[in-house]
């Protein structure tokens, strides 16, 4: 394998397991009545509304259980140069395959995530030098310390291209427009890829939001984990396109 100069990667991730979400919802604290409060009724209404709150956090948590650290990684998208690849734990129909390849993507499947990394660490290592980088959206916050986690849930070591020494490899493509290109709003810390794409002019594709993957995946019915993959795909190409604009 020739070495590659950009790897671009995004990843989906699933709902996270019950005991996990039971772990996180375990932690938020309840406020209490104040104590100079004395009428019941006062008390009756007070309590209901810590409840109501209580309840909608927990909620929050199970909504957004996909960005909690113990949320296994569904599907990794990556451009490597002029390749574009899926390495999942979705399953695929032939029929999707068949549309997978006719976009120029290779799948590479597998039944648990331990496989999915050990086979992204490798293809990554295989193909990196000091000279490579690796890139993504928002990265720094979400798929680069996934990805790691991933790596040492499954008692897989990390590509060495990741590991936090190799920080000058490592691109987080929201960050560097935030800091470089944003005149409008320059105090906000957060920004969509679509933003940045309109700004660039670059068209973005996307079927399904990103709160609505985690459902898809878990659901599982026919064509769903195609259209994941297609949208993280979608996401990897126009992150691409920006890192050209960005550092071309």
């Amino acid at each position: 394998m020739m070495h590659v100069r950009d790897f671009v990667v995004d990843i989906e991730t699933c709902h996270a397991s019950e005991k996990f979400i039971c772990a996180a919802q375990f932690k938020i604290l309840r406020d209490v009545i104040p104590k100079n409060f004395k009428d019941p009724v006062k008390i009756a209404s007070a309590q209901e509304k810590i409840e109501a709150k209580y309840e909608a956090g927990k909620k929050r948590i199970r909504d957004k259980s996909a960005c909690l650290n113990a949320a296994p990684i569904g599907c990794i998208g990556m451009a490597a140069d002029d390749r574009l690849l899926n390495f999942s734990i979705l399953k695929f129909s032939d029929a999707d395959l068949e549309v997978l390849s006719g976009q120029g993507i290779e799948p590479f499947t597998f039944q648990d995530e331990k496989s999915m990394m050990q086979s992204f660490v490798d293809f990554v290592n295989d193909g990196s030098s000091e000279y490579s980088r690796i890139a993504g959206f928002n990265s720094f916050k979400f798929d680069f310390p996934k990805i790691r986690l991933a790596c040492r849930r499954n008692d897989v070591r990390l590509p060495e291209i990741l590991k936090p020494v190799c920080h000058q490899n490592q691109i987080d493509l929201m960050r560097d427009f935030i800091r470089e290109y944003n005149c409008e709003d320059a105090h906000r810390l957060m920004i969509s890829l679509h933003t940045v794409c309109d700004e660039f002019g670059i068209e973005y594709k996307k079927t399904l939001t990103g709160a609505e993957i985690p459902g898809a995946i878990h659901e599982g019915k026919p064509g769903q984990h195609l259209t994941v993959a297609l949208d993280c795909t979608s996401d990897v190409i126009e992150t691409y396109k920006a890192l050209l604009k960005i550092r071309g």
